[in-house]
């Protein structure tokens, strides 16, 4: 059986994968929006386009928010 560990403990190394996990799809998601401008701006404002940079906009924001509020769990 394995160990539960709380993922409030200071020295829980799942704490640590949590964050860097979320650090990594934050990292993605301003990759992905970087890209996506990038397109919009070329294609003289496509509304697909627009629409998926609103959406990764939104993901990134919700992204954000759990990171900021993981020091509370």
């Amino acid at each position: 059986m394995s160990k539960v560990i709380p993922v409030h403990d200071e020295d829980s190394p799942t704490k640590l994968d949590v964050s860097d996990a979320l650090d990594a799809e934050i990292d993605t998601a301003w990759a992905l929006i970087a890209a996506l401008q990038t397109i919009f701006t070329e294609h003289d404002g496509d509304p697909h386009i627009k629409g998926a940079l609103r959406l990764a906009n939104s993901h990134l924001d919700a992204l954000a928010a759990i990171r900021r509020d993981l020091d509370r769990l």
